[in-house]
């Protein structure tokens, strides 16, 4: 059964707006769940079908927190991998996550937030292999290549595995995800469903981090110190 399926057939999904949060499908998410509400959330998730719908807080939203302030319409669903009930009651959870969906309704009658979600599909996707020969994926190379240029402490950081990643869409999402775009950058990212635009963003990030890691090189072989910019 595949996740459109399962999600009709288990109705509602549990929504966890986050403040400073964007999540992408393939990648993963720990959280530490606190609050009384999202408690109750994680304690029905695991009983049921283990999913969570994160979403991220519409600009506004410090004044309602504790109500229902408005969340952006497109979010990522995960599914809880792993999990460890504390002795004060709270969670630890790893959310795995699975695809893009957005808002439909949402559904009263929790403390916690939980809606009707559309499973969003991606456009002009292609496996892994298509094209490729016998060598790594033109995307998957050029992100080695820059990551081969970085410190080896922030190598070992960046270092990705895309052994699971089965289509061009999954591999961009897991390496935009590395990326320190800000809030509205990542957003625009999960909204877009369009594979070519998300892989060409994904390329055009690399050439730029790229340029700025050799440019940071060049610079101390010439006895500037970098952080001081």
């Amino acid at each position: 059964m595949d996740l459109h399926e399962e999600l009709k057939v288990s109705g509602p999904i549990a929504i966890f707006p986050l403040p400073s949060t964007v999540f992408y499908p393939k990648t993963s998410l720990p959280l530490h769940i606190f609050e009384p509400r999202y408690r109750e959330m994680t304690a029905d998730a695991l009983k049921g079908n283990k999913l969570i719908g994160m979403v991220l807080l519409r600009p506004g939203w410090e004044e309602r927190y504790f109500e229902n302030p408005e969340i952006m319409a497109v979010g990522c669903v995960g599914k809880i991998e792993q999990s460890s009930l504390l002795e004060d009651g709270k969670y630890n959870i790893l959310l795995r996550g699975l695809s893009r969906f957005r808002v439909a309704a949402e559904i009263p009658g929790k403390s916690y937030r939980r809606a009707e979600v559309e499973i969003l599909k991606n456009l002009n996707d292609l496996s892994m292999n298509v094209g490729t020969g016998t060598g790594p994926h033109p995307l998957i190379e050029r992100y080695r290549n820059y990551c081969a240029r970085l410190p080896k402490k922030l190598r070992e950081k960046h270092r990705l595995d895309f052994d699971d990643c089965e289509t061009v869409g999954e591999t961009a999402d897991r390496i935009a995800y590395q990326f320190d775009l800000n809030l509205g950058q990542k957003q625009s990212f999960l909204e877009e469903l369009d594979v070519r635009k998300r892989t060409q963003t994904v390329l055009s990030l690399i050439e730029l981090k790229t340029g700025i890691v050799n440019l940071s090189k060049s610079h101390l072989r010439e006895g500037f110190d970098v952080r001081s910019n």
